[in-house]
């Protein structure tokens, strides 16, 4: 329970749940971490999200039973966290939000504009893969950055001050203006007919970000956590999640924790065409 501006009380469910699966896990003082059971947590999240939609909270979607894309969970996930705390707002984008500056240039007039734009999480395109080889990540990443050449748009004096009026093509560029210290990279592996391509992806230890104005060092990024989701579809299917604590990597499927290398998940052809989202910190 935290004070709003006018010095009243307000509930915030979501921290409240969240501080309860960091107790459970140990993340919290000295004590030993125990075994967190998924179930549990999701009664206990269900029992939140019940008091948050009595609270006038849109969050009717994330109740029960009812499936959702772990895509859109995070998103509105993220932005209930942030309504909680408005007053770390700026932490929390800094821990977690891309920042790009997207330009634009028409190739008639070479009159240039450009917007800064904010991509939390990261989704990358999979793009054409004949050869059924294994794509790495960081390929994926590249190319999401890469200068796009001869795009057809019309070049309206009522969107750009300099606009030439001409039905022409532009040069669109993205340079990174700010990294922040975790990287979540979401994998559109889904069609606009929720279908899901299932092409190989190699989930490489280390990544980097390109075509970046800050240090090096500061876009730099170690694996920690995927989730995988098994299904063909977006609408039906079962996710799990690997993550890294300490030195082990720990795979969780429902109830069931157990150890694992992350050879298991990235060297395996079958689990390379399964990974979602994969989670980067500096």
């Amino acid at each position: 329970v935290s004070e709003d501006e006018e010095g009243e009380e307000k509930r915030m469910p979501l921290t409240e749940a969240l501080l309860d699966v960091a107790t459970t896990l140990g993340l919290l003082g000295n004590g030993d971490a125990e075994v967190a059971d998924p179930t549990e947590l999701k009664a206990l999240f269900d029992a939140y999200t019940q008091q948050m939609i009595a609270e006038g909270w849109n969050t009717s979607k994330f109740a029960r039973g009812i499936q959702h894309d772990p895509h859109e969970f995070w998103v509105c996930f993220f932005d209930i966290w942030k309504e909680e705390h408005p007053r770390l707002e700026s932490l929390i984008n800094d821990y977690f939000l891309l920042q790009v500056n997207e330009g634009r240039e028409c190739d008639h007039c070479n009159d240039y504009a450009s917007s800064i734009v904010v991509d939390h999480p990261l989704s990358v395109a999979i793009g054409d893969n004949a050869e059924d080889e294994p794509l790495s990540i960081e390929d994926l990443v590249v190319n999401h950055f890469q200068t796009v050449d001869s795009v057809a748009f019309y070049h309206d004096d009522e969107e750009y001050d300099n606009g030439c009026g001409e039905h022409t093509t532009a040069t669109l560029s993205k340079k990174i203006t700010k990294c922040p210290k975790a990287l979540l990279v979401h994998i559109k592996r889904f069609d606009a007919e929720n279908q899901k391509n299932e092409a190989r992806i190699h989930l490489t230890d280390t990544l980097s970000l390109p075509h970046h104005e800050e240090d090096n060092d500061n876009c730099s990024y170690r694996l920690c956590g995927v989730l995988n989701h098994i299904g063909g579809s977006v609408d039906n299917g079962h996710c799990t999640a690997i993550t890294k604590k300490g030195d082990q990597w720990i795979h969780y499927n429902d109830a069931i924790g157990t150890r694992r290398s992350i050879s298991y998940f990235t060297g395996n052809e079958y689990k390379q065409s399964q990974c979602y989202m994969a989670l980067y910190i500096q």
